[in-house]
C-alpha cells in the first residue's frame, strides 16, 4: 500500500512543521510527539522537514503543508508575520491545539481564523460504554462525524484525550464545516480538573461541541492567473496522533 501510494505522488509534497518553541515533533520519539505519525508520512512518500522561523526568515516555497503542534513558548512578532504572509499566499495549514495552549497561543491566528478557543477542558461520559473511565477522553463515532470529503467512507471511533472546544465565528471569508463533534452528553469544564468533576449549568459549555474544524477559501494566483482552494485544519488536541495514543482505535487512519 506505501509503495502504491508513493507512486501516485506526483510532485514532492512537503509536509514542514514548526520548531523550536517546544511543539510535538513530527520526527521525536517522546511520548507526546508526533513521530510515529511522521514516520507513516515518510513511508507514504510525503518529505517531512522541520521549519524553524528563527533560522529562516520565510516558509520555503515548497511546503504543501505547515503544521503547528501545540508550541509551549510564545511565538515571535517576526514569526508570526512569516506565518501570516504564508497563509495570505494560499498556504495549506494543520493546526493541533490543547487547552493548556491558552496563554501561549497567538490571539492574531485565532482572529485570522475567525475562531475562539473555548476555556477548559472537554468532558465526554460515552467513553465509559466502551470501557475507558477518563472523562477526559472524548469519544468520536460514525454517527458523528459530519459530510466532508476528509471523512468519506470513514467510520472509525476515534478518541481525542485531553481536548479543547473550537468555537467557530460567522465569518465572511472562510467557508467553515466542523468535522469532529461530540454528543450531547459532553461538555467543557471551565474548573480545575480535580476530586468529581461535575457539569455546572452556570459555567460550563453544553455539547455538542466542535472538537476538530475545516475552513477553505478560494485564492487567486497571479502567475499563471488561476485559482486554488486554500485548505486549513484545526483539531483542538494534539495527543489523538501522538505516539501514546496513535495507534488506539482509528486515530492512525
Amino acid at each position: 500500500v506505501n509503495t502504491f501510494a508513493k507512486l501516485l505522488q506526483d510532485k514532492k509534497s512537503w509536509v514542514g512543521f514548526l520548531h523550536g518553541h517546544g511543539e510535538r515533533d513530527l520526527l521525536g520519539r517522546a511520548n507526546h510527539d508526533l513521530g510515529g505519525f511522521g514516520f507513516q508520512l515518510k513511508n507514504r512518500g510525503y518529505f517531512v522537514q522541520p521549519v524553524n522561523l528563527a533560522e529562516i526568515p520565510d516558509i520555503p516555497d515548497n511546503t504543501s503543508i505547515l503544521v503547528m503542534a501545540g508550541q509551549r513558548l510564545p511565538l515571535l512578532e517576526s514569526e508570526i508575520s512569516s506565518i501570516l504572509d504564508y497563509l495570505d499566499g494560499g498556504g495549506n495549514f494543520l493546526w493541533l491545539l490543547d487547552p493548556g495552549d491558552q496563554e501561549n497561543l497567538p490571539q492574531i491566528l485565532l482572529r485570522y481564523f475567525e475562531i475562539e478557543l473555548a476555556r477548559g477542558t472537554v468532558i465526554d461520559t460515552a467513553g465509559q460504554l466502551i470501557g475507558i473511565d477518563d472523562p477526559t477522553v472524548a469519544i468520536i463515532t460514525s454517527s458523528l462525524y459530519t459530510p466532508h470529503p476528509l471523512l468519506e467512507n470513514f467510520s472509525y471511533t476515534t478518541i481525542y484525550p485531553h481536548a479543547a472546544a473550537l468555537l467557530p465565528g460567522d465569518s465572511k471569508t472562510w467557508t467553515s464545516t466542523p468535522l469532529l463533534m461530540t454528543g450531547n452528553q459532553a461538555w467543557v469544564e471551565s474548573s480545575p480538573l480535580e476530586n468529581e468533576i461535575v457539569f455546572d449549568a452556570t459555567m460550563d459549555l453544553q455539547g455538542p461541541l466542535t472538537i476538530g474544524l475545516a475552513l477553505t477559501r478560494t485564492i487567486s494566483d497571479d502567475y499563471p492567473v488561476s485559482e486554488h482552494e486554500q485548505r486549513i485544519i484545526i483539531v483542538g488536541d494534539g495527543d489523538f496522533i501522538s505516539n501514546t495514543y496513535l495507534e488506539n482505535s482509528g486515530n492512525l487512519d
